[in-house]
């Protein structure tokens, strides 16, 4: 039966293997139909696999984006999660990983990140729409002006509350390999910006934004638009237990001791404490986020770092 609803004929298009292609004949279903039907089948999946069900009321979803989004080959993005040391760990995988299918094409990004990659384009876009007052058609220099800041404003609320605040107005977006497109409901995306929906232009409601990973260890890291290097938590912390270490050290306690006081492994903090060393332009850009955008945790621990300031710098991509 799971197989027979996310045929994709009913929507018009053929699936061969892992590849979607638009089919020579109408669609059977509308969309909107198409997709709540998905999101039906993927929120019944993720109760399928809890281990414990939600019992507070107005519980929220594992994701706020299930069924939006699918990648390059149709497939929806499904929320699931995992717990690894008592923790949990979200990620939106394509649909046909749930099943054990070891697809290499499919998708598996952590769901905070994705959520915050989609928030980000859209804040950006909205805000590039306003500067160039292209946020309604056939207006008046003061209803452009009006409609320039309310796009203004709702960018600046995104990108200081996150997705929760235009979720409701995405209706859905693909993921592909170097590109993130988003398309945004008009009759929402009106509502929230108090404007008249039919003079709302076609280019408001579709973006397409550059992509980037970055690996981080075994997690991925996501770039949407243009690359703006932003502070990496993981790495203040650790540039923050660095020089921690290395006061305790300078005050003759054994790196044994130091270990055991941070609840770590001696390894591990034997290769953290080295970041004590970094030249001061890269320690201050890890903190105010302007590190290179490629620049990660990993790679500062597993490189043998030169004594040399300026040797440094080169090589962890820092202009001279």
């Amino acid at each position: 039966m799971h197989r027979i609803l996310t045929n994709p004929v009913y929507r018009g298009e053929v699936k061969h293997k892992d590849q979607v292609w638009p089919g020579l004949h109408p669609a059977i279903i509308e969309e909107a139909l198409w997709d709540k039907v998905q999101e039906r089948l993927i929120d019944a999946s993720v109760r399928r696999r809890g281990r414990v069900p939600a019992k507070t009321s107005g519980a929220q979803p594992s994701s706020p984006l299930p069924g939006k989004f699918r990648d390059e080959t149709g497939d929806p993005l499904t929320p699931t999660h995992t717990r690894r040391h008592g923790r949990r760990f979200s990620y939106c995988n394509s649909h046909r990983l749930i099943s054990g299918n070891r697809d290499g094409s499919g998708w598996r990004l952590p769901a905070a990140s994705f959520e915050e990659a989609v928030a980000r384009s859209i804040a950006e876009h909205l805000a590039e729409q306003a500067e160039r007052h292209s946020v309604i058609e056939a207006a008046t220099a003061s209803d452009a002006a009006a409609a320039a800041n309310a796009a203004a404003g709702l960018s600046k609320r995104i990108k200081q509350r996150g997705i929760v605040i235009i979720r409701s107005a995405i209706a859905g977006g693909k993921i592909r390999s170097k590109q993130l497109e988003i398309e945004l409901h008009r009759a929402t995306l009106a509502h929230i910006l108090d404007l008249p929906a039919e003079r709302l232009p076609d280019e408001l409601l579709k973006i397409e934004t550059p992509l980037a990973l970055r690996r981080r260890g075994v997690e991925t890291r996501i770039i949407a638009g243009e690359a703006q290097p932003a502070a990496d938590a993981t790495m203040v912390r650790a540039l923050a237990a660095a020089h921690d270490y290395a006061d305790r050290m300078k005050s003759g306690a054994p790196l044994r001791t130091i270990a055991q006081h941070a609840k770590t492994s001696e390894r591990y903090a034997s290769r953290i404490i080295a970041l004590a060393t970094l030249s001061p332009k890269i320690q201050g850009a890890i903190v105010a986020g302007t590190q290179p955008p490629e620049l990660t945790l990993d790679q500062l621990v597993r490189s043998t770092l030169p004594f040399d300031w300026a040797d440094q710098e080169r090589l962890f991509g820092f202009s001279s």
